[in-house]
């Protein structure tokens, strides 16, 4: 099942990245990986992930980094999960 159309595209967001100067390469990895996920998931919305395996992929060491850079430009919107064996939800947001 298609989620809503509320999703930007990968060529967009690329294009949007290198307009804005603010945007790291840690934004940009975090949102290829979660782009991937979210296409494995048959697009689904939310994302139901765990944050180890997005870190892992995206290369971020970090729990600080992670987190900073998943709220901060309005790109992703992040809803933490707290139970033990629940996953969180992330939202691509356009």
């Amino acid at each position: 099942m298609i989620a809503e159309q509320s999703h930007i595209t990968l060529s967009d967001f690329l294009s949007l990245a290198a307009q804005d100067p603010t945007i790291s390469p840690t934004h940009i990895a975090l949102y290829l990986v979660l782009h991937t996920v979210w296409i494995g998931q048959n697009c689904a919305s939310p994302i139901q992930t765990a944050k180890r395996d997005i870190m892992y992929l995206s290369k971020i060491s970090s729990n600080a980094t992670y987190y900073r850079h998943l709220n901060d430009r309005g790109y992703i919107k992040y809803v933490p999960v707290y139970h033990l064996y629940a996953r969180s939800l992330i939202y691509l947001n356009f």
